[in-house]
């Protein structure tokens, strides 16, 4: 089994490093992948639903501002990943058979750490566990990839410090929503419910 060990903290130690005043907490790998990674799609679609519309124009040779150029940009490049020959390495993060279309042997695919611990990536194994890595096969490569995108997948290893405060729907009632207690978001809750303390 492969596992992530994850700290929960004060939101005042946060960009500290949650140095102090935390709990330190270990959870199943793939768990801990599956909740942020979708945290992650989640983010990328609102953020795409907010540009396309916040900076929608009628005319098609219109001048965007910086912003709306740079969104546009970014969602324009999840949309085509495939299409320009690459894969999303989050979608490859469950222990899985893969078999090249050249090669009769049996591989396995999924996530792995890295040997000092600072990232998770995708690789190929020679066991149907996940458990013995093929350093001579590259993952995106063993697929037809020119390569992995890991901006969602980056998600479970970045340092960033994550809010685990939900994030209060704007319904335009300004008053109802300054007396609206305080909850955890579902990601956070379910990390927490799943972990060993």
């Amino acid at each position: 089994n492969k596992f992530v060990i994850f700290k929960l903290c004060n939101s005042n130690s946060c960009s500290t490093g949650c140095n102090y005043d935390y709990a330190e907490y270990v959870i199943d790998m793939y768990t801990y992948i599956e909740a942020l990674t979708e945290m992650k799609q989640e983010s990328i679609e609102n953020m795409c639903n907010s540009c396309q519309n916040n900076c929608q124009m009628d005319d098609d040779a219109a001048d965007y501002s910086e912003d709306c150029q740079s969104c546009m940009n970014e969602c324009d490049a999840y949309d085509t990943l495939e299409d320009n020959g690459y894969g999303d390495a989050s979608q490859f993060v469950e222990c899985a058979e893969a078999q090249a279309d050249d090669d009769a042997a049996e591989y396995s695919m999924g996530a792995y750490c890295s040997d000092d611990g600072s990232k998770i990536t995708i690789g190929v194994f020679s066991d149907a566990y996940c458990s013995t890595i093929n350093s001579d096969l590259d993952a995106a490569t063993f697929l037809g990839y020119n390569g992995f995108s890991d901006h969602v997948l980056m998600a479970a290893y970045s340092t960033d410090c994550i809010s685990c405060l939900q994030e209060v729907e704007d319904d335009g009632d300004d008053a109802a929503d300054d007396y609206q207690q305080p909850e955890t978001s579902e990601t956070c809750q379910a990390l927490y419910d799943a972990a060993g303390k």
